[in-house]
């Protein structure tokens, strides 16, 4: 199993969460499969198991159980929806049953669940790979060698490029218009959030989206334009700072999903608790700062 297959199920369990947005969910996401050559962690060789049984159980404060069953997709994929704000740090995911009579045996039968984030009352939980395995390795796997040692030459430590977090006025500085990576300044909002942003802002540009900040056409309330054309504003910037930067906190998928979401069922109230939310994780938290150099001119 590839790190692309792990960043399919991830992007689905995404998606999972994206549609309970307003309703204040906790979505636990994970993935089962079997490990064919009895290699103790996700590999090549490992195979995704559908229809696996999966429970995840918690027990509250006032010691009360809370479980919550899931079965796994084709992918291996599963899902499990607490309706509602549950905090479930202290929970775990449990392999119950497998459909595979030849990969049946539990090797990990428990892990507990990962906080990935928490955005309004929604919280997104994640878990690391639950597997089965056979008695013995099947007869595809690989017979392993002992290998020798190979001699290993010191190197320095690589130093780690910094990471930049821009706000929407920095993004909206022609200077440092060549940093614009896979959007470009005069692409439609319809092309990159889709038609609801379209039907809502009209056919404007990304370039055009971050300067929105105080009116909306056709709408009289000052407050109410202001709430929705920051929303617009800081998630172009987000998406801008996801796609700039590898370890932004939010990934492209997750920025275009949570904002359509609070587009199409969201409050004004919504709105703004969003923009607040992308605001600050476009400065990094308050603790970030915008690398961007600028731009040579041609």
């Amino acid at each position: 199993m590839d790190h692309h297959k792990c960043g399919v199920l991830l992007l689905l369990a995404i998606a999972a969460l994206a549609a309970a947005l307003v309703r204040g969910d906790s979505i636990v996401s994970g993935n089962v499969f079997c490990d064919q050559c009895l290699h103790g962690r996700p590999s090549m060789w490992g195979i995704p198991i559908r229809g696996a049984k999966v429970l995840v159980h918690c027990r509250n404060r006032q010691g009360m159980a809370m479980a919550v069953p899931a079965m796994s997709n084709f992918l291996g994929a599963f899902v499990a929806n607490f309706p509602g704000e549950h905090d479930l740090q202290h929970c775990t995911s449990r392999l119950m049953w497998s459909p595979l009579k030849q990969c049946n045996v539990v090797a990990n039968a428990q892990q507990s669940l990962r906080l990935e984030w928490k955005i309004l009352d929604n919280a997104f939980y994640t878990v690391k790979p639950l597997y089965f395995t056979p008695v013995k390795p099947l007869a595809i796997c690989p017979v392993s060698r002992p290998k020798l040692d190979p001699i290993v030459v010191p190197k320095a430590p690589a130093q780690q490029q910094p990471s930049s977090y821009c706000r929407a006025d920095h993004w909206m500085n022609p200077v440092y218009s060549c940093h614009w990576k896979f959007v470009t300044p005069d692409e439609s909002i319809a092309k990159l959030l889709g038609p609801r942003a379209r039907d809502k802002y009209g056919n404007i540009t990304a370039l055009e989206a971050l300067v929105k900040n105080s009116s909306l056409n056709g709408i009289a309330d000052q407050h109410y334009a202001t709430t929705y054309n920051g929303l617009l504003s800081e998630t172009v910037a987000a998406l801008l700072n996801s796609y700039y930067n590898s370890r932004f906190s939010l990934s492209p998928m997750t920025i275009s999903r949570i904002f359509d979401n609070v587009i199409a069922r969201g409050t004004p109230k919504d709105a703004s608790k969003i923009a607040a939310e992308f605001r600050r994780a476009n400065a990094g938290l308050g603790k970030g700062t915008c690398l961007l150099d600028v731009c040579k001119s041609k």
